[in-house]
């Protein structure tokens, strides 16, 4: 049971030692490592192309301004904007409901009392995640021609209706129903904030930002997964419905902070984003000022 995923690990510490022996560009950037930098780069782009590319790398810190500090990153307003709503994106993934779900798929796929369908815990583990598997790659398809923002709203929208629908079956007994729209709440998580929300981060946010949100996405994960089980015995699981109607609630006030605040990065450079989040205008005042 665990011996494809041992060798599988085993086959990924192979390819970093002996295939892929760098660092990110960005860091190489930062720690100067520009003879590394050129060899690692020309792997991937034409020689003419090098120099070009190597510069758009890191933004300001290319003309080697000293490293952000965690306070900086947070309160400078060329990097402030850019890291709040990276982290708010990062919690918002996980308050969509996608690990309630998740972790309770078993029980909302096997049949309780007057149930339609009983799945057992492989086959419903197995479904959920061979519709997230396949989901997946439908949306990195869809991304380069759509845009994360635009994925991004129509995904909220379309998690939030479906979560309703789960609610409303739930409450209601209809067991199929409560299936199928589970199902699709699924692939339109996949579709949207599943994969956006980590691409979207690392295209925005300084590195000690991102690594606050992901804190953050692993805290809300961790309250969700500790809550859940005393709040379901709590209102029984007859009324587990009411739970996926109030992750839809907030799913519609995500899809609202969505559309006034992120922009879009598509077909941008580093430094293309950098300078948008910079240029915006609540914020163009203050960073002129600094």
């Amino acid at each position: 049971m665990f011996a494809l995923p041992i060798v599988l690990a085993v086959v990924n510490i192979c390819l970093l030692i002996f295939v892929f022996p760098f660092d990110t560009p960005t860091m190489l950037k930062q720690k100067g490592q520009f003879e590394k930098l050129n060899t690692f780069m020309s792997k991937i782009y034409a020689p003419s192309a090098v120099e070009g590319v190597i510069q758009e790398i890191g933004g300001a810190q290319a003309e080697g301004e000293p490293e952000l500090s965690m306070k900086a990153v947070f309160t400078h307003p060329h990097y402030r904007r850019a890291s709040i709503l990276g982290c708010f994106l990062s919690m918002a993934q996980q308050l969509t409901g996608i690990n309630v779900i998740m972790f309770y798929s078993n029980s909302i796929f096997s049949s309780s009392e007057g149930g339609d369908i009983s799945l057992s815990a492989n086959a419903s583990t197995a479904l959920v995640g061979t519709v997230n598997f396949v989901c997946t790659l439908g949306g990195l398809a869809l991304l380069s021609r759509f845009g994360r923002r635009t994925l991004m709203l129509f995904g909220s929208i379309a998690m939030a209706a479906t979560l309703v629908a789960v609610g409303i079956a739930a409450l209601k007994g209809l067991q199929v129903l409560e299936i199928i729209f589970v199902l699709m709440f699924v692939a339109f998580f996949e579709f949207s904030s599943g994969p956006i929300t980590w691409l979207y981060m690392a295209e925005i946010m300084q590195a000690k930002a991102l690594g606050v949100a992901v804190c953050i996405n692993w805290l809300v994960n961790l309250v969700i997964s500790a809550a859940i089980p005393p709040l379901i015995k709590a209102i029984g699981e007859d009324n587990i419905g009411y739970i996926f109607i109030f992750c839809g609630a907030l799913t519609i006030t995500c899809f609202f902070f969505i559309y006034w605040f992120m922009e879009e990065t598509r077909g941008k450079t580093a430094l293309e984003i950098e300078e948008m989040f910079i240029k915006d205008n609540k914020f163009k005042e203050s960073a002129i000022a600094k």
